[in-house]
């Protein structure tokens, strides 16, 4: 818990679509709505290293201070405020190849399982908050409703 990290998959033109993932070995391309862009010490960046399909995503982590690397305004959402959101920018960015995540051709792997476990947390705690709305409001109709003329 040193450090902010962002999880950076993404882009303008592909939304979360790891398949379509453009930017290169040489992280070059943006990604969007990214929580925490501008804020985060570092950018795990899920990246094209070869060809279509799976196998072709990599993940690397871009240190906050990298030359070439830059943001976008603030994002004005609608909700979600708590936390800032930006796009993340690379231009040409030199990354050593020993940030690289696991071995070349990982990345989709990565790119799924941090979906996969997102999407499950965002389901129970969405779960959790209608299911407590629900007690308290069964609690509350339980109070005043009356059954052959009791409460």
């Amino acid at each position: 818990m040193q450090a902010i990290t962002s999880y950076c998959l993404t882009e303008p033109e592909s939304d979360s679509d790891a398949l379509h993932a453009k930017a290169g070995y040489r992280p070059n391309g943006n990604k969007a709505f990214i929580p925490s862009g501008g804020y985060s010490d570092l950018y795990l960046v899920m990246f094209r290293t070869g060809e279509a399909g799976s196998q072709g995503i990599s993940t690397i982590s871009v240190p906050d201070d990298t030359p070439d690397l830059s943001f976008g305004v603030p994002e004005h959402k609608m909700s979600w405020k708590a936390q800032p959101t930006a796009q993340v920018q690379m231009d040409d960015c030199t990354v050593p190849t020993n940030h690289l995540l696991s071995s070349k051709g990982y990345g989709f792997h990565y790119a799924m399982t941090g979906l996969d476990r997102g999407r499950l947390n965002i389901a129970a705690a969405c779960s959790l908050e209608t299911e407590a709305q629900a007690l308290h409001n069964a609690l509350d109709y339980s109070g005043h409703r009356k059954t052959l003329g009791k409460r």
